[in-house]
């Protein structure tokens, strides 16, 4: 699998299967996170997880689940605090280099990159995450579940127009909980395999 192009903004994933990468923000939750893992396992789908690291490091036995399960675990920050935007690329280097550092001292293993709190892509930060080499996983596919519902019509409109490649966001919030399982549904439906980014 390749990246679509070498921007170090990566919005879609170049690949030959029919595939969409679902991707869950803002975790872990103690409570919803293990509702989305058996989600998943009911469908042997395959997801990534952007997580804060300051939840993460609270919740190692949760983190290692999703791992064994065959998720992937990225960072998402450590805090998911937006002023770290305004103090400059210097600030915004050494942010993002604690928050991966952190969250690989978490999962034991090398994390493949980094999304910033709300997708924000000021220049500096891109500057910043160019100079370190550090990938930044975006979406080009989301329902703004955090405070809306997900809602069945949604689900059903966009298994209908994603393509291969695809990266969807959604987050550990009781927004998506409830139409998830229906959504994996229409994407098998429509023949898709849900796999985690690697």
């Amino acid at each position: 699998m390749n990246y679509l192009n070498a921007h170090i903004l990566i919005r879609k994933i170049q690949t030959s299967q029919r595939e969409v990468f679902l991707t869950f923000d803002d975790g872990p939750d103690s409570e919803l996170t293990p509702k989305i893992l058996d989600i998943l396992a009911s469908h042997n789908a395959l997801a990534s997880f952007f997580v804060i690291g300051n939840k993460a490091r609270n919740q190692k036995a949760l983190i290692q689940k999703i791992i064994n399960q065959g998720h992937q675990v990225i960072s998402h920050s450590k805090d998911h605090k937006y002023y770290h935007y305004f103090l400059g690329k210097n600030h915004l280097k050494n942010w993002v280099t604690e928050s991966v550092e952190d969250l690989e001292d978490i999962i034991g293993k090398k994390s493949l990159g980094f999304r910033p709190p709300a997708g924000i892509v000021v220049p500096p930060f891109v500057t910043a995450c160019t100079e370190l080499g550090i990938p930044v996983y975006l979406w080009n596919h989301r329902f703004f579940d955090t405070t809306k519902v997900f809602t069945q019509k949604k689900a059903q409109a966009s298994a209908l127009k994603i393509q291969a490649g695809d990266i969807v966001l959604l987050h550990d919030h009781k927004n998506s909980i409830h139409t998830l399982d229906f959504y994996l549904k229409n994407l098998k439906n429509n023949n898709f395999k849900m796999s985690a980014i690697s």
